[in-house]
């Protein structure tokens, strides 16, 4: 095994739930995590194993971070 130097160091996000005695995930997420990943993890990954165990409806709420960009033209 060799030691590396980068100005980058690898890294992972792992995205796992816990709801009563059920676990959810893990999900593993390639590249940065942003808000369109997250909503994709979410609607793809996340919703359909809680709606097996909790017969959810069409509509889903999500709550979690988000930050907001905005440019500015002076």
């Amino acid at each position: 095994m060799r030691e590396l130097h980068t100005q980058n160091p690898e890294k992972i996000n792992v995205w796992s739930g816990i709801i009563g005695e059920n676990i959810i995930g893990s999900f593993f997420i390639d590249g940065n995590l942003n808000g369109e990943t997250y909503l994709a993890l979410l609607q793809n990954n996340v919703v359909p194993p809680m709606a097996n165990l909790y017969q959810l409806k069409e509509t889903h709420n999500f709550q979690g971070c988000i930050q907001l960009k905005r440019n500015f033209i002076v």
